[in-house]
């Protein structure tokens, strides 16, 4: 059975979720491949060719972001005209000076969420035995409770005195 080829659509969720994950030439790549095979002049072409903007910009790609945009902003499609200004804005904003002392460096994980995911896959093929039911280890609230007599003693000594004042002038 032959395979069918992806579609715009898929091309364009694929390239989302490379994105997602910090893949941006890999994101651009797919995102090209999809605008190839979408319809000129559609909002789906608009949307592709938005996150194409993002991509190129994530990626340090900043003049074919912004020229990108720009032709976007005489896109047919009202919303992708929009959006597209507003993106324009963004890409047009002066740069910050950032200190490197007020950055923190986020590590690369990707090898370990692969790493991950693949050992999840394994351990669920291989698996027949369900995973042992968790156990509750938090401490009972209930267990040191002493039950508070002072409310009694109160009672009992009300009694007694009213008993006595009673017999007292009775």
């Amino acid at each position: 059975m032959a395979v069918s080829p992806p579609t715009a659509e898929e091309l364009y969720h694929q390239a989302q979720t490379a994105f997602e994950r910090g893949r941006y030439g890999e994101s651009i790549q797919t995102l090209t491949q999809a605008i190839a095979l979408v319809e000129t002049n559609t909002a789906l072409e608009g949307e592709i060719k938005t996150w194409l903007v993002t991509a190129y910009e994530a990626a340090g790609e900043n003049q074919r972001a912004r020229e990108l945009c720009q032709q976007l902003q005489q896109h047919p499609h009202r919303e992708t005209r929009k959006q597209n200004r507003r993106l324009m804005g963004i890409l047009s904003a002066p740069r910050l000076i950032r200190h490197s002392e007020w950055l923190t460096e986020i590590p690369d994980l990707t090898q370990v969420s692969e790493k991950r995911e693949k050992t999840y896959a394994r351990y669920e093929s291989s698996s027949k035995v369900a995973p042992p039911k968790p156990v509750d280890l938090s401490p009972d609230p209930y267990q040191d409770v002493q039950p508070d007599l002072g409310f009694v003693w109160v009672v009992l000594a009300g009694l007694m005195l009213g008993i006595g004042a009673w017999a007292w002038w009775g």
